[in-house]
Formats: structure tokens, C-alpha cells, sequence
């Protein structure tokens, strides 16, 4: 299993066998000596898996040493085991990270899983036939998955509508996901599930100006940055030229002078950003490594996202990522800061003064796809049950409510894991994020919406936070979500994109799969021929291209298609 996610953690690999099983770890060095995972607590009852960090491992190691607690390891997540010893679940809140952790408590048979309050990084289980399999990508667990798996339709609608498989569904039948800030204890008398922490009741009292909150803004983002640069390699950061991602370059640059800048720039000029990446560079005078993507590039480097991403695309951003990733792993970086967070705290996207959410602005559009691609009928009654989950009613406008639905489905589901850790770990990078650093989040829950949203100008107190530390016309410029071009008109114009049309668009595999409706697929064929795609046909191309592709790799595991991984 470990083998098949090497890429995760390529430093060094280990497993210990226990209990009539084995837990293996793949290890992406930090902090620590190597291969020091798994790790057993002092009397060797319980064995510690961790996937990703503890920022504030130094304090907590401190406080438990003094409580008589000995480390055998110089890891940061040897915390955890000693936080449960001390404190049980509840010593769980403690941490400040990203992470996704398996606890085995080899007395009681019991396997503890846990992962940080945001879902930054994956974590992937399930029980058959009384076994337990589990790992940070689906991919490991089919590998040792004793009988057939199917997709899941249900999850591939929630995909569409509501940007992934709401946890702990995933996209393959009998595959669980850990929920952000959720504990599941797993035994032979069965599952329990509890949450350990809610980031939205860490508030703190504020009083003062909107110039001095700004200030403590200031102080915590900063100290979020400084916590998220430790480890052995250079800082690096991913920058977009936006304000966000702007904003902690130029914090960096202040604390480390030899920061890398990496971004992401297009051949069509309608999603280039990189005239506003240049002014920022050279505001700070920082290094700069651009990467040019064409529709070409984009196609190139499909099948490779998707043994990535484990789930169908409704968009084609998630590929960029993929590529600026291996680019960073050539320049021996292994961690990137990115903005990702900000735009949810701090009330970013221009939808919230609507009064509205992400899954509100596009449902229309995914209702339309799904009666093209004939999932609708057939999934009518459950679609509206997941979409009460989230809007409870279509007249949300307490700000804190729909910056909580943003959270728990844009950004956890999607730009987080999507975009986010599938994309960059794919080349062993892991991507940090200091805006969801615990007290920012605190921080920022505990705004008055006039803080955010303030004379129709969205993340005020960022503009006031950053003044003269990054370009004005960055500063004060309006939202420009990332995208990336669509592929449908290019495909006819190379070699891979005609072999996949060919093959994933015949009639002969439609009725074999039988996911989509045979009458649309006749439909958009024709249309894909005569170049004649609609917006929602365009969307419904790239669904309908990656869910096959998906099924090709992992249910009828594809030589074929294997062969261009390599």
C-alpha cells in the first residue's frame, strides 16, 4: 500500500506489524530524524500514524515533558499519543496543524483516526470482511480491497453540485472519509464518531479601532507564518496576484529575504494574472519561478491529475496545480505557503454581499447538467436532502452562517483537497496554509461583519493590515477567482485528446459503463463534431471525460491508461 503512495513521503518508508496487522507510514521529512514513524508511546500500547504537522509541537512538548510524559522521537507528531495519554480525546484540541492521524491502542484492539478542524489533509478508511484498511489516498485501500468496487452516484451528484463527495461519502462505494475535526474510533463492537474541536466557538472578545484589529491581525498572521516556516528547506511561496497570497509573500520576504515565488501563468490572456505577479516580485525584490501553461499543457497532464485528484472534474484548474507542483519539487522546495482561507474568513468572494454561498450561485447550473447528463430524475430526492444539509432555507443572511457553509464545502471538499493537498502531494509537496492557522480562525470569527465587509469593500481589515506592504493596485483590486481554460475545442488538435474523444465518447462504451444518458451522449458527440458546445455542455465534457477516465484507472484499472503515468 505505502509502496503506491510513495510520492506522499519518497524519504523513507516503514511498518511494524501488530495484532495480526500492519500499519505503515511514507515519510516527508521536516522535522525529525527519518523513518521515525510509526511511533509507539512509551509502554508500547499505542502506535501513532501522522500525515502532515504540528505547529505548535514545541509548546506542547514542553507542557507534557513537565507532566512526566518521555518522547522517543524528535517528531512533531509524537505530541498527539502523549496529548491522548494525558487528556483522552479532549487533549486533541490542543493542536494547531494540519493533520491526519491513526492512533491503534493494541490492548483494547481499538484504531483511533482524527484529522484537522479545516480538512487539510485526507484521510480514507473502510471495514470489510472485519478488516480494517485505511490510508491518506483511496488509491492504497483499492489495492488491498477484498472484492469489487463501483462508483458512487450519489457522490458523483454531490461532486457537481456541492464540489466533492460530502464526507464521509467518497466517490467509490464502500470507501469512508474522516470529516474535518471529527474523531472515529473503530473496534470489533462497532464505529463511534465524535468532534473534538469547532473552530467557530474559539472566539475572542475584541474591542478597538478597525486600525488596531488590523494591527492584531497583523501580529497573528505573521506569527501563523512563522510557525509554518519551520522545517530544513527554503521558504517558498505560491502567489496568484491577489491580495491574499500577495500579503504573505511579502511577510515572508520580511522574515526570510531568500523566499521563492512560484505561480501559475496562462497562454490565454483572459486567465493570466501574471502582469500583477510581476509587480509584486518586483515590489519585494523576491525570486521569481513562473510556470507558462497552455491548453495543450493542460491536456498532457489530464490522466496524471486524475490517478491524483481520485474524483471526477467540473473544472480543469486542480491540472495547473499538478504541474507548478512538480516544478517546485525540480527546485528542491518541499513546502509552499499558499492563501487558501482568506477569502472564507474574511468574507472575500463577492457572492457574501449577496447574501449567498458558493452552492447557491451554481445550482442552478448543476440542476441543468444533471438533467443533461441524466442523473437528475433519479437522484431528485436526495439532492434536495443534501442541499438542505447545507441551506437550510434560501434566506441566509447572517454573514457567519455562510462563511460556514463556504468552509465546509468550497473550500474543504474542493481547494483544499481537489486543488489542493492531491495536487501538490503528488510531487511530495505540502502545501501550508497560514490563514487557517487556529488563531487567525479565531481571530476572524470573532469580526463584527462591519470589520469584513466595510463601505462595500470586501476583507477590509486585510487592505488596511497590508497597506504599503504590497503594490496598491494589488492591495486594493477586486476578486479574480482562479480558473484555468477549458480543453473541449483542443482536444481534435492532439494526439491524446483524440485517442481519449475516441474511446470515452463511443457509443459502445456509454451503454457499457451506463453511467450518463445514451440520448446525450449522442448529443454532445455531435455537438463536440460540429464545435457547438453550450456552457453547460462544456462542463458536462469534462464530467463526463474525467468520470470515465477515473473508472478506466481504478475499477478497470487500465494498462493502457496506466502507461501514461509513467
Amino acid at each position: 500500500m505505502i509502496k503506491l503512495i510513495k510520492y506522499r513521503g519518497p524519504d523513507a518508508q516503514k511498518v511494524i506489524f501488530c495484532s495480526g496487522g500492519a500499519i505503515g507510514f511514507s515519510h516527508l521529512s521536516f522535522i525529525g530524524s527519518l523513518s521515525n514513524q510509526p511511533i509507539p508511546n512509551e509502554d508500547g500500547r499505542y502506535i501513532l500514524v501522522c500525515n502532515g504537522e504540528i505547529f505548535n509541537y514545541l509548546s506542547l512538548r514542553k507542557d507534557l515533558e513537565n507532566l512526566g510524559h518521555v518522547f522517543s522521537s524528535d517528531s512533531d507528531c509524537e505530541c498527539i499519543l502523549h496529548l491522548f495519554e494525558q487528556y483522552g480525546l479532549k487533549g486533541f484540541n490542543k493542536l494547531n496543524g494540519q493533520f491526519a492521524a491513526a492512533i491503534w491502542d493494541k490492548n483494547t484492539q481499538k484504531c483511533i483516526f482524527l484529522r484537522d478542524p479545516f480538512g487539510i489533509c485526507p484521510l480514507f478508511y473502510t471495514v470489510k470482511n472485519a478488516q480494517l484498511f485505511f490510508s491518506s489516498e483511496i488509491k492504497a485501500i483499492l489495492q488491498v480491497y477484498p472484492g469489487n468496487v463501483s462508483i458512487d452516484m450519489q457522490s458523483l451528484v454531490q461532486t457537481i453540485l456541492f464540489y466533492g463527495p460530502i464526507p464521509p461519502r467518497t466517490i467509490f462505494q464502500g470507501i469512508n472519509q474522516i470529516k474535518p475535526g471529527e474523531v472515529v474510533e473503530i473496534s470489533n463492537t462497532g464505529i463511534k464518531k465524535y468532534f473534538y474541536t469547532d473552530i467557530y466557538d474559539n472566539v475572542i472578545r475584541l474591542k478597538g479601532s478597525k486600525l488596531e484589529k488590523s494591527r492584531i491581525l497583523e501580529k497573528y498572521v505573521t506569527d501563523a507564518i512563522k510557525l509554518r516556516l519551520q522545517g530544513k528547506y527554503n521558504p517558498a511561496v505560491c502567489i496568484s496576484g491577489g491580495l491574499d497570497s500577495s500579503w504573505i509573500a511579502s511577510i515572508v520576504t520580511a522574515l526570510n529575504p531568500k523566499v521563492i515565488a512560484y505561480s501559475i501563468q496562462f497562454t490565454e490572456s483572459q486567465y493570466d494574472e501574471s502582469s500583477y505577479q510581476k509587480q509584486l516580485v518586483n515590489f519585494l525584490g523576491i525570486i521569481h519561478v513562473p510556470i507558462t501553461i497552455s491548453i495543450n499543457d493542460i491536456i498532457d497532464n489530464l490522466i496524471q491529475t486524475m490517478w491524483h485528484t481520485e474524483l471526477p472534474l467540473t473544472r480543469t484548474a486542480p491540472i495547473p496545480v499538478y504541474m507548478l507542483s512538480k516544478v517546485i519539487y525540480n527546485k528542491n522546495n518541499r513546502y509552499i505557503l499558499s492563501g487558501e482561507g482568506a477569502d472564507e474568513l474574511f468574507a472575500g468572494y463577492p457572492i457574501f454581499q449577496r447574501s449567498q454561498t458558493s452552492i447557491q450561485d451554481k445550482f442552478d447550473k448543476g440542476i441543468c447538467i444533471l438533467k443533461n447528463l441524466g442523473l437528475f430524475h433519479q437522484m431528485e430526492d436526495a439532492i434536495k436532502t443534501d442541499y438542505l444539509r447545507f441551506i437550510p432555507n434560501d434566506n441566509i443572511t447572517n454573514l457567519r452562517n455562510l462563511q460556514k457553509i463556504e468552509i465546509n464545502t468550497k473550500l474543504s471538499q474542493y481547494l483544499l483537497s481537489t486543488q489542493g493537498d492531491r495536487m501538490y502531494m503528488s510531487h511530495g509537496i505540502e502545501a501550508r496554509f497560514p490563514y487557517l492557522d487556529v488563531s487567525v480562525a479565531s481571530f476572524a470569527f470573532s469580526l463584527k461583519e462591519t470589520d469584513v465587509l466595510f463601505q462595500k469593500q470586501n476583507k477590509y481589515l486585510m487592505r488596511l493590515a497590508s497597506s504599503n506592504r504590497i503594490p496598491e493596485s494589488i492591495r486594493l483590486r477586486n476578486k479574480q477567482g482562479y480558473l484555468a481554460p477549458a480543453i473541449h475545442h483542443q482536444m481534435m488538435k492532439s494526439d491524446l485528446g483524440k485517442e481519449l474523444l475516441s474511446k470515452y465518447f463511443s457509443l459502445q462504451h456509454t451503454q457499457q459503463l451506463g453511467y450518463f444518458s445514451e440520448s446525450y451522449m449522442k448529443e454532445i458527440s455531435h455537438k463536440i463534431n460540429t464545435s457547438s458546445l453550450n456552457e453547460i455542455d462544456k462542463t458536462c465534457f469534462l464530467i463526463i471525460l474525467t468520470t470515465h477516465i477515473l473508472h478506466s484507472l481504478f475499477i478497470g484499472k487500465s494498462n493502457h491508461l496506466r502507461n501514461h503515468l509513467i
